[in-house]
């Protein structure tokens, strides 16, 4: 598992109290891991954002094709 792997599963509480640990010392005493862990976390929040457009509040309403292209309804 690569270090960007283990820092979503460390975001998403998927790690044991054992894992979780370890990456927390990491990420205090490695600068590097610490500003990954940062984008990580902000590549993920960008994500779930852009994803709630895909769940809005109110339903989508289509009108009919006959509408749009101007066939007289039957």
């Amino acid at each position: 598992m690569n270090k960007q792997e283990s820092f979503l599963k460390y975001l998403d509480n998927q790690m044991t109290d054992f894992e979780k640990q370890e990456l927390e010392k990491l990420i205090e005493c490695n600068r590097e891991a610490n500003q990954l862990c940062e984008e990580v976390k902000r590549r993920k929040e960008d994500t779930l954002k852009h994803l709630e457009c895909l769940n809005p509040e109110l339903p989508i309403e289509v009108p009919s094709l006959e509408n749009i292209i101007g066939i007289p309804e039957s």
